[in-house]
């Protein structure tokens, strides 16, 4: 995993390519300023210069595709520039057309005495260092003048490169080393760094704009409210004033939510369900301490390289917006496709007074488990092809542009029916259908936590249906497996009572607990089992009868199987199968050594 995967999932920044444009009477200059490569957030950085073009190459096809990859052109601009017909006729041209096109950055550095530029076109650009006292025309390196010069100039190249990443890393250099720009939105910069001191890896977010200083302070403290909590990415410390205000935060060396979805879009069960639990836990713990979230989707939480997963505790809060204020919000930052799918439909609701952020948190977190059961974007918005368009919708049509989800079993069919009935009521258009409180969420969560439990037990619920329905009896074909399997069984179970039927249910149910034991979902009770007189005189529990017990569930061919899921599907057989099989181990065993 590449630190550039990691701490969240904004736009990666483009490193930088240094072009360096300059007369060969300035060459000294050209070796005082770039013969050394510049230390960047992004990297070390070598500027090319057309010193780097090989013996017998295409000297000007080389200069073409340097400046077509050029994302900073610095010019030493002397009287020799001015004077050059290749520069001034080629070289300044397309830098200055692919300014005004690629967004290039330019900055000119004067040497010697110039005249008045007047028309020239570099006149309306900034120079990257004082036109009233220019470089002199040769450095002398021996001058403390001339080496300070050379340094302030490099800074200010870096600088112009990354405003931000560079005067910050300058600012905070005796403690914090290297700089590595990881992540860039249109609020903040992200850094790693290492903080020398405590000898620990942390991200650094820097404010890009101004205008959003108040909402970045407010999202700080709010941070700094749940950052202890645990499945948050902690902040260690922050500074709100200045230009840039910035905060040293936990970094996770891992990866979003965003991009691990979308690497695989079937992830294990079991992993997913880990996954969902902590998210629940940590908005709990946000409520708890008073304080919502207010925009949970996959590009805010990160997952570290062991599947923990860390919720960032800063950014908009889209949940402080309501209505045409939201869409002109959401306008104002040009939101993607995963934005536009995490809104909750209350937020656009006119009759609902006050929106509840237990609610709509509780709303996008069913939208996660969605997303990350079946791998599908949530649908729960009817989206337009662009999102210029979703916008217009929502202005215009409100909460009834939202639908609801398909239940997710139709998109993943072993997904368990109790995970998708819980998502079912989470994502309930309708606020007070949802669950009361995250709490109650929690409890649901840590239940489906255990994906061959709740699969065992969904089988078990439907063979007792179907026994209800058709006469098929499971307990009576377990035993008719065992008998076939070990003819000295007794006869007496060519026939079982209602009794015996009540037993052996007991009996499943019982494995269940033992299973639930173990893993420590439920305590452990004195002994491996209570002694039931049904149970007891129907069957001795071993691997034989668990042996059986599933291959009367599942079926030796779908047509046998008491699941009649196992019949009606025959791909979902093996998960049924692994999970009875898993969760029968414990009981079986702990019985075994019953006296």
């Amino acid at each position: 995993m590449t630190p550039q995967e990691a701490q969240g999932d904004s736009a990666q920044p483009k490193p930088a390519r240094i072009f360096v444009s300059y007369a060969h009477e300035d060459e000294s200059w050209r070796q005082a300023l770039f013969a050394q490569a510049l230390e960047l957030p992004d990297g070390i950085q070598l500027a090319w210069t057309d010193d780097r073009i090989q013996p017998g190459s295409d000297w000007e096809g080389s200069i073409r595709e340097a400046l077509r990859d050029a994302t900073v052109a610095v010019l030493l601009v002397s009287r020799h520039f001015l004077k050059s017909i290749y520069i001034t006729r080629k070289e300044l041209p397309a830098l200055l057309d692919k300014r005004l096109a690629d967004g290039l950055k330019l900055l000119w550095i004067p040497i010697g005495r110039l005249e008045d530029l007047g028309e020239h076109k570099l006149a309306s650009i900034q120079s990257a260092h004082s036109l009233r006292h220019p470089l002199p025309a040769h450095p002398n390196r021996t001058s403390d003048s001339v080496e300070q010069m050379v340094r302030q100039i490099r800074y200010e190249v870096q600088a112009a490169i990354d405003p931000l990443g560079v005067p910050l890393m300058n600012d905070l250099s005796s403690r914090f080393e290297p700089f590595v720009r990881i992540a860039r939105t249109d609020m903040v910069a992200v850094y790693r760094s290492l903080d020398r001191h405590l000898q620990r890896s942390v991200a650094i977010k820097v404010l890009c704009d101004r205008d959003k200083a108040d909402a970045y302070a407010r999202s700080a403290r709010d941070a700094a409210v749940v950052a202890d909590e645990p499945h948050f990415v902690k902040l260690y410390d922050a500074v709100l004033t200045g230009t840039h205000p910035y905060c040293i935060m936990q970094f996770v060396d891992g990866q979003s939510l965003r991009r691990w979805i979308d690497a695989d879009r079937c992830r294990p069960l079991s992993i997913v369900m880990k996954i969902l639990s902590q998210v629940t836990r940590a908005l709990v713990s946000a409520h708890a301490r008073g304080s919502g979230y207010g925009n949970l989707r996959p590009s805010n939480v990160i997952l570290s390289r062991n599947n923990r997963a860390f919720v960032q505790p800063m950014g908009l809060r889209v949940n402080e917006f309501r209505g045409a204020r939201l869409v002109d919000e959401l306008t104002l930052r040009s939101p993607d496709a995963e934005m536009m799918a995490y809104l909750a439909p209350e937020q656009f609701d006119k009759e609902i007074e006050t929106v509840s952020a237990e609610h709509t948190d509780q709303y996008t977190l069913g939208l996660l488990a969605f997303e990350l059961i079946t791998g599908a974007m949530p649908p729960a918005f009817q989206a337009k092809a662009t999102v210029a368009e979703s916008l217009a919708v929502l202005r215009l049509e409100g909460r009834a542009a939202f639908m609801k989800l398909p239940r997710p079993t139709i998109l993943r069919p072993d997904c368990p029916e109790i995970v998708a009935t819980v998502i079912e009521r989470m994502t309930c258009t309708n606020p007070g259908d949802r669950y009361r409180t995250l709490k109650d969420v929690l409890i649901d969560m840590r239940r489906m936590e255990d994906i061959a439990l709740a699969r065992a037990r969904e089988s078990f619920g439907r063979c007792i249906e179907h026994q209800a329905s058709t006469g098929r009896s499971l307990a009576q074909a377990v035993f008719a497996i065992q008998r076939e399997r070990q003819p000295g069984q007794s006869a007496a179970m060519t026939a079982i009572s209602a009794d015996q039927h009540a037993g052996f249910e007991d009996l499943v149910r019982e494995l269940f607990v033992l299973y639930e034991q173990e893993r420590g979902h439920v305590p452990r009770l004195q002994g491996p089992g209570r002694s039931d007189g049904n149970r007891r005189e129907l069957v001795n529990v071993d691997a034989s009868f668990a042996s059986a017990l599933v291959d009367a569930v599942c079926g030796s061919v779908p047509s046998s199987a008491c699941d009649p899921r196992c019949a009606l599907e025959p791909g979902q057989a093996p998960a049924i199968r692994a999970a009875w099989r898993e969760v029968l181990r414990p009981g079986t065993e702990s019985m075994t050594r019953c006296p």
